[in-house]
């Protein structure tokens, strides 16, 4: 095969999948992955224990970290070493915390609040998106409406009262 057909070829299937065929093929094995763990009921997150609700969350990862093994190669291919976890617990379990405290105390104060403001900007971004789920619905249409560009701003609009879940507020945000 030329380089010129195989150019081709490789425009072809990017014209008819919309994407890259290596893209394609990894959310392909990805999806098929998601839906053999949902039918053996394995789609439990290894970091916090819930749910995962769906594919776009779900994830591989490592229990122990394979690149500070003294076998770096075999520890990333241990099955026994694999797990599922949400994508962002993943992903916030790999960044370390970099500063030292004095006291054990400190450093989970510190931890704590490492996660809090994660959650705030997790959260934050997926009810932007539209695709944050709560319950079984979207809270999209229900969220508090925020200051343009400013991820954790405070919600625009009237307040609720404390009898009613967050979920039910609706927005009044002031017409421009």
């Amino acid at each position: 095969m030329s380089k010129s057909s195989n150019a081709k070829s490789l425009a072809k299937r990017r014209m008819l999948l919309g994407m890259d065929a290596g893209t394609a093929s990894l959310r392909l094995k990805k999806h098929i992955m998601w839906l053999m763990a949902v039918r053996l009921n394995l789609h439990i997150c290894y970091r916090c224990g819930t749910h995962i609700e769906d594919k776009d969350s779900f994830s591989i990862e490592h229990k122990q970290s394979w690149m500070s093994s003294p076998d770096p190669v075999a520890a990333f291919f241990d099955l026994d070493n694999i797990a599922f976890s949400h994508l962002s617990c993943n992903s916030r379990a790999s960044v370390p915390i970099n500063k030292k405290y004095f006291t054990e105390e400190d450093r989970i104060a510190a931890e704590r609040e490492q996660n809090r403001l994660y959650m705030r900007r997790y959260y934050a971004n997926m009810r932007e998106k539209g695709i944050h789920r709560k319950r079984g619905r979207s809270i999209a249409a229900n969220a508090p409406a925020f200051e343009a560009g400013e991820v954790g701003a405070a919600p625009t609009g009237s307040a609720s009262t404390p009898t009613q879940h967050p979920s039910a507020r609706t927005s009044t945000a002031p017409s421009q």
